[in-house]
């Protein structure tokens, strides 16, 4: 009884810590957001075993593909080189049957013994009767080449030329082969690419006596194309043979140089060592890339076949296993966390809505909508956000209608404006030209200055034609002219089409009387031209006022101030009726500097005038 006591003690101790510990992980988990718990336990749950399964499955098909692979390798090559060791014996067998035949030999050895006639007649009879019959059937050979001991040639089937230092080297190998039988890889004057089998033409009664020399010119391409070219190893695999040295004697890949050393950062140094260690299959590692290497010997010329496929058509070969992995992955994982993300997106979607909404609504876009009518917190929180948005809109429209009546004030005390300093100015000059001139100046100026106040008072038009506003100008000419007489003169230079388009009213005449007020010198005795240009570029009217006046300092006049009022209506009311109708890309742009004379730019939007409606272009 007491055993048991002291058992239900000890699992009670132990269930309490295991509670101490579920509570402080509990505690931890607490401290993080409720999505980013979700997002760890499907994680914890779901992914890491899909991963691992997926993985290991991944590597083990991977692994049985390259053993496969190598295998099957070894087996293509070990193929092809019985065929080009066939190849070769019947090149063995047909210089076997050239150097022992009695009319060659005959040849060799009483060829200095015969007339030019005799020399004639059995050289014909070796093309037609012995040679040709033999080489029937050997579609790829180039050239059967038969020389006497002191280099003179007694036969030469072909029209190839060997340089003396591959004949000399191709005649040393020969020497030096103990079977009398020596394959290796030259090339002809012309650039072609040869295999040559070299023998000894040796006297068939003592064969210590050499009587000539043979050499049997095959065309590599032909032989590589017909035994091994059509041979697929893989995408980006290459086959090449080389001799014991590692010199290149075939390839079909242009990568590989024929008749050089393949011992690229050590390759046939590798290759030799894992052949020595009856690897006939190993993988290579050059430094940068990854590649199977396969081997097989070609027995009667001692070289070697090999094959090099590299790992990248491996790997793609498991693409499909690996997709499939994936995807059965993705299905498994998705069944076992279906309950866990039903409850993670119906927090995450809802606050996901709102969160977008609140940005667009912080983008100005306050017809954005947010369709949550749930009652949970997230709901509450989208009804509240809706009411606010609400009440913003109407604040917004108030003071969208208070702006609206504040510009349409400012344009009529713009309309109304006059400088009475102008008005007090003009009027005693007319009252001076009067007195004294008694002459058709004060008719003109009262003309002009009528035209001015009926254009300005009575016509409440915001918008006249260019044709109108140059009337304006040139009446406000006119009166400026009675202060200053020919101090300034007015140049127009305005496209034909241009005259009904509607522009803002008295746009120009405070360019004008700027051009005026600081163009003209302080001894008033020099002339200056204004010149006005309006011209359309795209959708867009532009008006150049151009002078030739004194200029002034543009940097002085806004650090006093003066940028505000520069004359009359002033040059920043005028941009700004431009900037209120059409909006920030369009305006006034001034350039001037002292002794240069001013350039005043205004950028208007072309408008059309249609049945009396003015029309955007």
């Amino acid at each position: 009884m007491k055993c048991l006591f002291n058992a239900f003690l000890s699992k009670s101790k132990m269930a309490k810590k295991m509670r101490s510990l579920i509570e402080r992980i509990v505690f931890i988990l607490r401290k993080i957001s409720i999505r980013k718990r979700l997002l760890l336990a499907f994680t914890s749950i779901s992914i890491f075993p899909i991963i691992i399964v997926g993985i290991y499955s991944i590597y083990s098909y991977e692994k049985s593909l390259q053993s496969k692979l190598s295998l099957y390798s070894e087996q293509v090559l070990t193929e092809i080189s019985k065929n080009i060791n066939n190849v070769l014996f019947r090149y063995e067998s047909l210089t076997e049957e050239i150097i022992i035949d009695e009319d060659i030999q005959d040849g060799l050895k009483n060829y200095d013994k015969m007339s030019d006639l005799d020399k004639f007649e059995y050289l014909d009879k070796l093309s037609t009767q012995k040679l040709n019959r033999r080489i029937y059937g050997f579609n790829n050979l180039k050239n059967i080449h038969i020389r006497l001991l002191d280099g003179r040639v007694l036969y030469d089937l072909g029209y190839e030329i060997y340089r003396d230092s591959e004949t000399a080297r191709i005649l040393k190998g020969t020497d030096e082969s103990k079977s009398n039988l020596y394959f290796t890889y030259t090339r002809s004057v012309s650039g072609s690419d040869c295999i040559v089998i070299s023998r000894w033409i040796n006297l068939k009664e003592d064969p210590d006596q050499k009587l000539g020399h043979l050499m049997i010119v095959v065309d590599e391409k032909v032989f590589a194309n017909q035994i091994y070219k059509n041979v697929n190893m893989g995408k980006g695999s290459k086959i090449f043979i080389c001799d014991s040295n590692g010199v290149v004697v075939s390839s079909v890949s242009a990568e590989i140089q024929k008749g050089s050393t393949y011992n690229k950062n050590g390759f046939f140094d590798r290759l030799m060592e894992n052949y020595k260690k009856n690897n006939f299959t190993y993988i290579d590692y050059d430094g940068k890339n990854k590649n199977l290497i396969a081997i097989a010997e070609i027995s009667p010329a001692k070289w070697y076949l090999v094959a090099q496929i590299p790992f990248s058509y491996i790997n793609s070969e498991s693409v499909e296993v690996r997709n499939g992995v994936v995807l059965v992955s993705i299905i498994v994982a998705t069944i076992s966390v279906v309950l866990c993300m039903l409850i993670y997106l119906s927090v995450n979607i809802p606050m996901k809505r709102i969160v977008e909404a609140a940005m667009e609504i912080s983008f100005g876009k306050l017809d954005t909508s947010i369709d949550d009518s749930n009652n949970d917190e997230v709901g509450f929180l989208a009804k509240g956000i809706r009411i606010m948005v609400e009440k913003l809109k109407g604040l917004l429209e108030n003071v969208k209608k208070e702006q609206t009546a504040k510009r349409e004030a400012e344009l009529k005390m713009l309309q109304a404006q006059i400088n009475p300093h102008f008005l007090f100015n003009t009027l005693n000059s007319l009252k001076w030209t009067a007195m004294l001139s008694k002459n058709n100046t004060l008719c003109e100026g009262l003309e002009a200055l009528s035209g001015l106040l009926k254009d300005t008072i009575i016509n409440k038009n915001e918008m006249v034609t260019i044709e109108n506003e140059i009337n304006n100008l040139n009446n406000y000419a006119t009166i400026q002219r009675i202060r200053y007489g020919n101090a300034f003169s007015l140049v127009y230079d305005i496209e034909e089409n241009l005259k009904n388009v509607p522009i803002l009213k008295f746009i120009l005449q405070p360019i004008v009387e700027n051009s005026i007020i600081h163009g003209i010198s302080d001894d008033e005795q020099s002339e200056i031209e204004i010149k006005i240009d309006i011209y359309r570029m795209n959708d867009k009217l532009l008006i150049d006022i151009k002078d030739n006046g004194k200029g002034f300092d543009i940097h002085s006049i806004e650090h006093r101030g003066k940028n505000k009022k520069l004359s009359g209506i002033g040059l920043s009311n005028v941009d700004e009726r431009i900037k209120i109708n059409y909006g920030n890309e369009y305006g006034i742009k001034v350039q001037s500097k002292p002794g240069k004379g001013t350039n005043v730019r205004i950028t208007l939007p072309f408008i059309e005038r249609r049945e009396s409606k003015c029309i955007r272009s």
